[in-house]
């Protein structure tokens, strides 16, 4: 799912932000967040060559959801690759599902599959 929005800057020039939304991704918001630390704010060819590159599980998840908005930058919003940069990287805690562990002595433990929410927004640079 994709969204846009357009903010009017200080000096009267419009810039269009667009958004990836990826939800229901099953790995912890934590593996995932130390993958978008090293991307943030990057241009997006830059770090989609780092994200190709890094052997977590964490940077596909991250590569598909930037290749995806970068995409839709340049096909529905006529925006130039070579321009485009991470201008927003988020990544929240998803829905989680409680799974049961039987322990000693006929008790249990509860067990927590985590999944995370992305959201990838890419912008164009101004003045570049």
């Amino acid at each position: 799912m994709t969204n846009t929005k357009t903010k009017n800057l200080t000096n009267a020039e419009t810039s269009t932000e667009v958004f990836c939304n990826a939800n229901y991704l099953k790995i912890s918001p934590q593996k995932l967040m130390r993958i978008a630390n090293l991307v943030r704010f990057q241009s997006v060819s830059v770090a989609l060559q780092t994200l190709k590159l890094l052997p977590h599980d964490g940077a596909s998840f991250i590569y598909k959801a930037l290749h995806s908005a970068m995409s839709n930058a340049v096909n529905n919003n006529n925006l130039d690759v070579n321009k485009l940069y991470i201008s927003t990287l988020l990544v929240n805690k998803g829905v989680f599902s409680k799974r049961f562990k039987a322990r000693a002595r006929g008790r249990s433990a509860t067990i927590e599959r985590k999944s995370s929410k992305l959201i990838v927004g890419v912008k164009e640079r101004v003045g570049s």
